[in-house]
Order: structure tokens, then C-alpha cells, then sequence
């Protein structure tokens, strides 16, 4: 049994029609064929780490998938931002274990060439809660999960993967919920309430500047949002953590409409650091925006947005291929000058497609 615990969302919309197949052909082949540097080889070491202790059918077992990165080296957060893809792990389970959410650590911002990415480096630890049915048949069960990641430095990022397994034991006996022998350093509850509105039109627009404010959380010296991905929309926010006037944070964004209405609310999580305290103060929330009124959080981490829309088909358009392939060329030279921004140049292209046909 697989199970995908992360995708590239904005890719899985696109309904391409052929000239789009061939634009990514094109764009692999400019890639390839402009001399690029050799790859070397993986920086990361990935492990997974299942408690020793047995679960009863009908209990959780919370397992720990590890990638240690080499200094200088990173990986991506859920929202990876304007570049860069997530680390997703794909399950192979026996009948009867069910993978769930994956639980991210919190992540920090890396701006490279201008543009605003979300990161994970050093040790980074993704738990993930493996809930046992009633059912689930008893003793030694192997469970794998098959990894793929985005590795960057400053100048290069190179796609890796990588397969862990491990053994988990059911007993009738067994404990209710299976902790971790080293449980993943949590941060601290925050204490907060969030405003969003939307400060700039909407109608035709594809793009809307977003504001986003709660007061300074008490003992802190910097608070930030990191928003979560959307398929619908992204998220753009200011590169530097925002800066608190009078006891109150206020976070300005851009939200890029992809497809559908715009949203009602954004999800994420507000960060809150002390000076010379290593753990951090988190909460995650969902932000409802107004139209400049008064607004506020609508709920837990668990309710969803709005239903998405049905993304709009492509369609023909009379342009020759030669059109196509002249920016797939543009496109493929970007991606060896510059090869750590190669998913964003790709989507951007592919985008820029989609709004001329």
C-alpha cells in the first residue's frame, strides 16, 4: 500500500495539452546538452528511526524520518516559496498501517538571487504518526518510506532520493501510542491572536498585497509568518522577519492568484524567537482576510480553505512551436547559469504558457 505524503500540488493542476509536453522536453534536453557541472555526490544522510516499544492494533506509532545535511547544505520546508520543492515521502505499508500528516519542524529563510525560499538544514527530524487499524495483523511489520528531496547549496541544488525502512512490532499487549526514545525538540506554545486583510483590489488581478498583524508575543525579539502552500494561490512574503512598531507586528504579502477565487483565508504558522534562547514559540493558524475590516483566526490547523475550483483547461492557440522552443532555449540557458533556481524558472515558464494560450 503507497501513500504520498507530499507533491508538488501546483504541477498536478495543469492540465497540458501537447505543445506544453514538448515546451518540457525541450526545456529538459537545453538543460542537459549547455555543458552544465558534474553532480555530486548526496550531502544528506537519511535514516528512520521507529520506536522499540510494541503498539496494540488500534494505537499509533510516531516514527521519525531523518536527513542530516552537510554544512552548507539544505533541503526544503512544506512551502518550499519561490523555489525549490518539499521533501515528500512516499509509504510502503502493510494492510492495516495508515501514514499520517507529516509533522515539520519549523523552518528559516534563505534568500539566493533575489528570491525568498523556506529551508531546512543541519538536522532536520519529520515525524510522521502511523496509526495501526483494529484490524492490523499482529507481529514484526516491515514499513518503508522512499524519499526524494531537493538538495541546495548557495550555487546548486541537485534532486536526490533515497529509501529507509524499519520494522514495527503490533502485539495485542502492546502500548496505545509508541513515542519516539528521543522525542524531536517541540517550540514552545505561543499565546496569539492574527488579523489579516487584503489591502489592494482584487477583480482582474492576479496578483493582491496582503497585511497580516498580532501583537509582539511578550518576552521576544523577533516574531515572523511562514505561510503554508496552496494549490490555488502562493504566497509571497517580505524577506527580512518584520519589524514590531508600538507592541505589534505587522507582516506584508503578495498572494498570486493560480486558479479559482480568491482566498478567504491563509494558513501557516507565527514564530516568535528570544535572543540567546534556542527554542522557539510557535502556533499554527488559519487567517480569515477582509476586505480592510477586522478579521481573525476561523479555526484549527485541521479546517480547510475553500473547496478548489476546477482548474481551467488550456487551450489551442495558433502560435508555431518555434515560439515555444525559443523560450524553452532561454529557459534551459537560465537554468545553467543559474541551476539552484530550476524549479521556479520551470514553473514560471510553464505559467507564462499558460496565460498566452
Amino acid at each position: 500500500m503507497r501513500h504520498n505524503s507530499s507533491s508538488l500540488a501546483p504541477l498536478q493542476s495543469l492540465e497540458l495539452n501537447p505543445r506544453v509536453w514538448m515546451l518540457c522536453a525541450a526545456l529538459l534536453l537545453a538543460s542537459f546538452n549547455a555543458g552544465s557541472a558534474a553532480i555530486p555526490s548526496t550531502k544528506t544522510r537519511a535514516s528512520l528511526k521507529i520506536p522499540a516499544e510494541a503498539v496494540r492494533p488500534g494505537g499509533q506509532s510516531i516514527v521519525q524520518v531523518g536527513l542530516a545535511m552537510a554544512p552548507g547544505w539544505h533541503a526544503y520546508w512544506r512551502n518550499p516559496g519561490e523555489s525549490g520543492a518539499p521533501i515528500s515521502i512516499e509509504w510502503i505499508l502493510p494492510t492495516g498501517i495508515r501514514a499520517g500528516e507529516i509533522r515539520w519542524p519549523l523552518p528559516h529563510k534563505i534568500v539566493t538571487g533575489g528570491l525568498l525560499t523556506y529551508g531546512l538544514e543541519g538536522e532536520v527530524v519529520l515525524e510522521v504518526p502511523l496509526q495501526i487499524d483494529a484490524s492490523a495483523a499482529t507481529g514484526a511489520q516491515l514499513v518503508q518510506a522512499k524519499l526524494k528531496w531537493l538538495e541546495c547549496s548557495d550555487t546548486l541544488c541537485v534532486p536526490q532520493s533515497g529509501s529507509v525502512g524499519g520494522v514495527i512490532t503490533v502485539d495485542s499487549a502492546g502500548a496505545d501510542k509508541a513515542e519516539p526514545s528521543v522525542p524531536r525538540t517541540q517550540p514552545a506554545p505561543l499565546d496569539v491572536s492574527v488579523d489579516g486583510q487584503w489591502i489592494s483590489p482584487g477583480g482582474t488581478n492576479s496578483s493582491r498585497r496582503v497585511q497580516i498583524s498580532w501583537s509582539m508575543p511578550s518576552g521576544s525579539d523577533s516574531s515572523d509568518f511562514f505561510p503554508y502552500e496552496s494549490d490555488r494561490f502562493s504566497v509571497r512574503g517580505p524577506t527580512n522577519a518584520p519589524v514590531a512598531s508600538g507592541g505589534k507586528v505587522t507582516w506584508l504579502g503578495e498572494i498570486d492568484r493560480l486558479e479559482g477565487e480568491w482566498p478567504l483565508a491563509i494558513r501557516g504558522v507565527v514564530v516568535a524567537r528570544a535572543a540567546g534562547v534556542r527554542n522557539s514559540m510557535a502556533k499554527e493558524v488559519e487567517v480569515t482576510l477582509t476586505e480592510g475590516g477586522r478579521s481573525g483566526e476561523t479555526g484549527g490547523i485541521g479546517v480547510s480553505v475553500i473547496s478548489p475550483a476546477s482548474p481551467p483547461a488550456l487551450s489551442t492557440t495558433s502560435r508555431g512551436l518555434g515560439y515555444y522552443l525559443m523560450f524553452a532555449f532561454l529557459g534551459g540557458l537560465i537554468l545553467n547559469i543559474m541551476p539552484c533556481v530550476l524549479p521556479v524558472i520551470s514553473l514560471k515558464i510553464l505559467g507564462f504558457v499558460r496565460q498566452r494560450a
